[in-house]
């Protein structure tokens, strides 16, 4: 049996602590992609020097876009180990944002395995409180999604002409995380995946591998899930495969009043 595969079986129990999931990484070359001996492209963020954004306005500050309502504060947060925060979010429809820039990610049959996950949790998973989505999305540029409206209204539906693959909470089901894969106007699923606990760590993760059967693997907080994308689906012409995309963080309240949303880290690696 290979090592990465003995890891996997060997750590596969559920945890919640600040380290990366063996269940999903254990087969990742990170150290090789980053020394060049293995192509690919690595994104990853554990925050600790995330600046502030400006609050009410759109902008690109360094690798990220970034949109916040008036008084909706999206930044780094006073923390030991850095933290991606939205604040500030106290009127009904408040929308906080971060995108990265540009477009380095393609799901497709022809490029290489894709690990994505993140770290987060919510201050309150009361319905009608905070909606998100945290996964890939069409790439930002300038007068993208990133600007405004992501998430379309505070019911937390994203934005429908627009392709978005990850995870999120609508504000009907404020306790409820759903996958959701859409390519622009088309969904293909938004599959339940995890109950979420008020202002508690979930680790959230998935991988796309093109040469398996099931193809498209979903975990939570080191476990790897039941339910599956298969080949089959990914070549349907819902899925969000052929489309640049990037990391985004999407928030929007129901109510007003204040809900935190907290991203401890993001890593994204794919292979070619």
């Amino acid at each position: 049996m290979p090592l990465a595969t003995q890891m996997k079986k060997n750590l596969s129990g559920a945890n919640t602590d600040r380290s990366f999931s063996p269940a999903i990484w254990a087969d990742c070359p990170t150290l090789a992609i980053k020394s060049g001996m293995v192509p690919g492209i690595i994104f990853e963020d554990d925050f600790e020097n995330l600046p502030t954004f400006v609050a009410g306005a759109a902008s690109v500050t360094g690798k990220y876009a970034h949109y916040g309502d008036t008084g909706v504060i999206v930044g780094g947060a006073l923390a030991q180990y850095g933290i991606c925060q939205v604040s500030g979010n106290d009127d009904d429809n408040d929308e906080g944002t971060l995108h990265a820039y540009g477009a380095p990610f393609i799901i497709d049959t022809t490029k290489g395995k894709l690990w994505f996950e993140t770290r987060m949790k919510i201050e309150s998973v009361a319905n009608d409180g905070v909606s998100f989505f945290n996964g890939l999305a069409a790439g930002a540029t300038s007068g993208s999604i990133a600007d405004a409206e992501a998430l379309v209204d505070d019911t937390g539906a994203v934005k429908t002409d627009e392709t978005f693959l990850g995870f999120r909470t609508l504000s009907a089901d404020g306790d409820q995380i759903e996958l959701v894969c859409q390519k622009e106007s088309l969904t293909l699923t938004d599959m339940d995946v995890s109950a979420m606990v008020a202002d508690t760590y979930i680790k959230l993760g998935f991988t796309y591998d093109p040469s398996k059967t099931d193809a498209f693997d979903i975990y939570v907080n080191n476990i790897e899930l039941a339910e599956h994308i298969t080949s089959t689906q990914v070549a349907l012409t819902a899925f969000p495969d052929e489309i640049a995309m990037s990391w985004l963080l999407a928030t929007k309240v129901g109510t007003a009043t204040e809900n935190i949303v907290s991203v401890d880290w993001i890593k994204i690696v794919q292979l070619g």
